[in-house]
């Protein structure tokens, strides 16, 4: 009974991640999308990261935050 347990619970885990990739893979792209076509718009050469660790170092007066942009073209509505 425990092992039947076990089983049902890896594969329920299992099961759950598979779906959650599967329902979430669309919002990720329409963002990658957004975060493309802001780029484009704005005559950008590097969109970097910095949530991930990619950014080690960026003068604030040679920086541009893009976050305002995508989620205007998304619309998401700030506070």
């Amino acid at each position: 009974m425990q092992k039947r347990i076990q089983t049902f619970t890896a594969e329920s885990q299992s099961d759950y991640q598979k779906r959650q990739q599967e329902l979430f893979q669309p919002v990720l792209q329409k963002a990658q999308k957004a975060i493309q076509e802001v780029g484009k718009e704005n005559g950008l050469l590097y969109i970097l990261d910095s949530a991930q660790g990619l950014l080690l170092y960026l003068p604030e007066d040679e920086s541009f935050n893009i976050l305002p942009l995508v989620k205007k073209k998304l619309g998401i509505k700030t506070v």
